[in-house]
């Protein structure tokens, strides 16, 4: 069964590889950056956390329309908490 479900063993200099293959947002905040190894890579999952009032959401969907609008590329932004005020976003 692990054999047929489970992804296969990738090396971590083939990962590292694919890693910088891909592309990097440019950000405005170069201490964000610099925080998250040089920007939000695309094609992988960004969870953020943080106290109420942070600055979470308004991140994620300035993400999201960076990925959009510059990169005409898709974005997805998920709520798990089901807390999203759409009149203050």
């Amino acid at each position: 069964l692990v054999e047929h479900c489970a992804p296969a063993l990738v090396p971590a200099d083939v990962l590292w590889v694919r890693r910088k293959a891909k592309a990097c947002m440019v950000r405005t905040c170069t201490e964000l950056d610099a925080l998250m190894g040089g920007g939000v890579m695309t094609g992988e999952v960004l969870e953020l956390a943080g106290r109420s009032g942070s600055g979470k959401t308004w991140l994620c969907l300035a993400t999201c329309a960076h990925v959009a609008l510059e990169l005409r590329a898709h974005a997805l932004f998920v709520d798990t908490g089901a807390n999203f005020c759409a009149p203050r976003a």
